[in-house]
């Protein structure tokens, strides 16, 4: 059954979308800052609790820190 935060995140969502979908611009009043990818900035963004961006990680040492074991 859905919770409280799945309909905060569903409301969320459909925001951003329906913004794009308006706008070409998913941001809007109340949402968090979804900002574009860009040479200086590969982020994306985070649904948790609260919609937040976050900065991608790097595949590439994350396979690397997995293959030695750390992760």
């Amino acid at each position: 059954p859905y919770g409280e935060i799945d309909f905060r995140i569903s409301t969320a969502m459909v925001d951003y979308i329906s913004n794009f979908c308006k706008n070409g611009d998913p941001n809007g009043d109340g949402l968090a800052q979804w900002r574009p990818i860009t040479e200086d900035y590969a982020g994306c963004m985070n649904f948790g609790d609260e919609p937040c961006g976050m900065i991608l990680p790097d595949l590439d040492k994350l396979e690397a820190q997995e293959k030695k074991g750390i992760l």
